[in-house]
Formats: C-alpha cells, sequence, structure tokens
C-alpha cells in the first residue's frame, strides 16, 4: 500500500515537471513568474498529499491492530472441588486455538487446538480444570493460544480463593511469544 503511494506522488511529480516546462517553452517570458508560482503551489499540493496519504496509512494500520486484538475472559464461581472447572471465553476480534496449559509450573498440558470462536458467545467456552485449593491460595495458570494469522500468544490467569463463592480471577497482560510476522 505504501510502495502504490510513493508510485503515485513520483508520477504526479513527473507530470507536473513536464507541465511546467511545456508550459514555459510555450509561454512568453513575462508569464515566468507565474508558472514558477503554479509549480510551487503544484509541488506543495504533491507533498501534503503525500503526508496525508502516509497518516491514513498510519491509521489504518492502528485500526487493522485494534481488529486483530487477541483477548481472552476467565471466569469462575463456586465452592472449589475436585471438578471446579476454569471457563475461558476469547472476547477478541479473531478467531484463537488453544493448544496448551501449565497450572502452577505443574507442567505442560498439551490441547489439540480447541478452537475459542471470536465473539462473545454464551456457549463457545473452553474449561480448564482446577486443582483443589484452601481459602487464600492462588492458582496460576499459563494459557498458550495461537491465533488464525499463526501468531502465538500466552495469557497468564491468576485466580485466587477467597471463601464461599467467590473468587479473585485476573486475565493478566496477554503477549506474544511467536508465529508468524504481521
Amino acid at each position: 500500500m505504501k510502495t502504490s503511494i510513493v508510485a503515485s506522488v513520483l508520477i504526479v511529480g513527473l507530470a507536473l515537471v513536464i507541465v511546467f516546462f511545456l508550459n514555459r517553452k510555450w509561454s512568453n517570458e513575462s508569464a515566468g513568474l507565474a508558472q514558477w508560482v503554479t509549480f510551487v503551489v503544484l509541488c506543495l499540493t504533491a507533498y501534503f498529499a503525500w503526508q496525508i496519504g502516509n497518516t491514513q496509512n498510519e491509521i489504518n494500520e492502528s485500526l487493522r491492530k485494534i481488529e486483530d486484538s487477541v483477548e481472552v475472559f476467565a471466569y469462575m464461581s463456586g465452592p472449589p472441588n475436585p471438578n471446579r472447572q476454569l471457563k475461558l471465553f476469547n472476547v477478541g476480534k479473531i478467531q484463537l486455538y488453544i493448544t496448551g496449559y501449565n497450572i502452577n509450573n505443574g507442567g505442560e498440558v498439551e490441547v489439540k487446538n480447541a478452537l475459542l470462536p471470536a465473539g462473545q458467545q454464551q456457549n463457545a467456552w473452553y474449561s480448564v480444570l482446577l486443582p483443589s485449593v484452601g481459602i487464600g491460595e492462588e492458582v496460576f495458570i499459563a494459557l498458550k493460544l495461537e491465533d488464525q494469522l499463526n501468531r502465538r500468544w500466552e495469557s497468564p490467569i491468576k485466580l485466587k480463593y477467597l471463601g464461599s463463592d467467590l473468587w479473585e480471577t485476573a486475565v493478566l497482560r496477554i503477549k506474544r511469544i511467536g508465529g508468524e510476522t504481521d
């Protein structure tokens, strides 16, 4: 996209130079100042058009990054028991695949690319079976993800059981850990 803007600016610039010299050849000498002013105005116009194009490219790139956001929501409720599950939702804008996770640095659990569809669909979740915990104990989960653009991510999740049916849930800042470039 940026190459096309540069090419178009060069073409416009070349056209302006040709027009300038053709006008100079066919007009009388007293019109020389008017031609120079016209040439300068046209060059400034081309420069500002180029600047506007670059700014638009930066805006488009920022919007693309926002649209390609990767974000996970974790939900936990109820008292801890041997069958307690953490529900994971994809609230970002692109498809995610869970490739694995690690609970309390206890070893990697491999997952065969479980799809977490984009959007906030209530029935589109993945569950992780948690170990039993007591009041005040924390559980740390390192969730491994891959998006539809083949980029790999790690989403750290921290849980703390507060007692009764209350959990403190924090999805920490997701970080890119590899995959194809943008």
